[in-house]
């Protein structure tokens, strides 16, 4: 099986015609300790099981450069939380660990630092669909 992680890779994603990758997602942009993603795969969008980097945030994209998954990886490399604003039947905000809680984001109130980060992903994404650097 292939890795989990992904490859730091900036350049056109949507270009048909690069080479085959060896890993399941590319990095096709990066601002701190933020990754946006693209899976290499036809294979139905997911985002990452877990992050080689401690405390890491992947936002993987659809094949249409939106915002599919953010999630947050905490110091033990497994996700926090994820939020899924592209999930076509529903968008829902899922806390993992323990005690994993699943809510609907119609309707939901956000708690403020998950909305903080969510609401500085979509800035960063929609400045970089402004400079065309997909």
């Amino acid at each position: 099986m292939g890795g989990r992680g992904s490859k730091l890779e900036v350049g056109n994603y949507l270009n048909r015609d690069s080479k085959a990758r060896t890993s399941e997602y590319r990095c096709i942009y990066q601002e701190d300790n933020i990754e946006f993603l693209v899976q290499n795969s036809t294979n139905p969008i997911s985002a990452p099981v877990f992050s080689n980097t401690e405390n890491r945030i992947y936002v993987t994209l659809n094949r249409n450069g939106e915002i599919y998954e953010l999630s947050k990886y905490g110091p033990n490399h497994e996700k926090e939380f994820s939020i899924s604003p592209g999930h076509a039947n529903e968008p829902f905000l899922h806390e993992h660990g323990p005690h994993p809680l699943r809510k609907k984001l119609i309707g939901l109130d956000i708690p403020t630092k998950h909305l903080e980060l969510y609401n500085r992903v979509v800035k960063i994404h929609e400045e970089r669909l402004k400079g065309s650097i997909l």
